[in-house]
Order: C-alpha cells, then structure tokens, then sequence
C-alpha cells in the first residue's frame, strides 16, 4: 500500500475509534433544546395545575 493511503487509512480508524468531540455549534444547539424542551415542560406543567385547581372549583 502507498505510503499516502496507509496515512489516509490509519487517520480514518483513529477517528472511527476515537471521533472529534463536538463543535461549539453543536454544543450550544444541544443546549438550546434540552432549554426549549424544560421551558415546554414548566409551561405545561403550569397549564396542567392551573386545569386541575379550576376543576376543583365548581
């Protein structure tokens, strides 16, 4: 095998075993939506309780 594709070969199954860690970009989108996702979830944990106290007031 040609030197040049031994390095290319080697540099792929070094990446495969071990890949990039995340860039900022993906970081900071993960982020956004764990933080999209909790907002969604007190949101309607909120509407949730305001039904239920309503239900009990007839």
């Amino acid at each position: 095998m040609p030197d040049g594709d031994r390095e290319l070969l080697l540099n792929y199954l070094a990446i495969g075993i071990h890949p990039p860690p995340p860039t900022r970009e993906e970081l900071l989108r993960q982020q956004f939506e764990k933080d999209l996702a909790a907002s969604r979830d007190q949101k309607q944990r909120k509407a949730n309780d305001a039904a239920r106290r309503a239900q009990g007031k007839k």
